[in-house]
Order: structure tokens, then sequence, then C-alpha cells
């Protein structure tokens, strides 16, 4: 299996991008700066990883040959469930970097980060790990209870789908 360069990428920017979520106005300029930048940053790895995926599962590249298109298109695929919030954020970003009214852009792109994206960024990094086999799409004690097996110390299972389950 190739490697997951993009979304890698994208996960460490995410990682990031949480840095943000501590953060409260006032803020001084190179820390807006700096916040503005870590979402900028996230959201072009978060397109990059969302075509990674789309062209994996073999999605023709005329489709996919820009942010728009491939936010349409993973929204059509499945693999995001808000398809405006996410051009919503697009907006964001073409703002961020096209800005020439800063003080009055950023706060507003950052109340959005901490409010709304940061949970879009983290629902997308949990579709393509189910989609490209890293991560289940349950955790085990939600599937334990859905196969009414009575579970106990299934803190340290291994991560496949045949031993979830403690028996008792």
């Amino acid at each position: 299996m190739k490697k997951l360069k993009k979304f890698k990428n994208f996960c460490r920017a995410l990682t990031n991008l949480h840095e943000i979520e501590t953060k409260s106005p006032p803020y001084d300029v190179i820390t807006t700066a700096g916040m503005v930048a870590l979402f900028a940053i996230c959201f072009e790895q978060s397109w990059r990883a969302m075509k990674e995926t789309l062209k994996r599962q073999g999605f023709d590249e005329k489709k996919i040959d820009s942010p728009r298109k491939i936010i349409k298109q993973a929204f059509a695929a499945g693999m995001i469930d808000d398809e405006e919030l996410w051009l919503e954020m697009l907006t964001a970003r073409t703002n961020a970097t096209h800005s020439y009214n800063a003080e009055e852009v950023a706060p507003k792109i950052i109340y959005a980060v901490q409010k709304k994206f940061i949970a879009l960024f983290e629902a997308l990094k949990t579709e393509i790990e189910i989609i490209n086999g890293i991560a289940l799409p349950l955790d085990a004690t939600s599937l334990c209870l859905k196969t009414e097996i009575e579970i106990t110390n299934c803190a340290a299972l291994p991560l496949d789908a045949t031993s979830l389950c403690c028996y008792v």
C-alpha cells in the first residue's frame, strides 16, 4: 500500500492547528498572523489529503483539479458531510491569503476555526482513516455493546477487527 504522504502532512498540520483552541482574544499581531497561517496550512493540506484519497479510489483527475472541485467531489463521495461549510472554509482561506484588512478578517477566521472548522478537519481525518483502513469506524466498546458481548479490560486490545471484544 502506497504511503499516504498528503494525509500525514494534513495530520501534522491539524495537530498544530489545535493550538488555536486554547487561545482567546485579544491577540497580538504575531499571534493573529500565526493562527491564521496555521489555518491556511491545515486547509491546504486537507484538500490535498482529500485529493490523494480520491485518486486512490480511482476518481478522474479532471474532476479533482482544484480545491473547489475536490471539495464537491469529496462531498459526492461521502468523504465530507457539509459541503457548504467546507466551501465557507475555502472562502476563509482565500480571504486569509488575499486580505488587505487583516484586523477585520483574521478575528473572524480564528473564531470560525475554533467554533466550526477544527471539527470539520477532525471528521475528515477520521473518514480518511476509515477509507484507508487505518482506523475502524467504531470503538471496541460500541462494537461489543452492539453485539451484546460483555467486555472487560479492552484497553490493551490489538487493533484488528477479529479481537475487538474481551470475553468474560
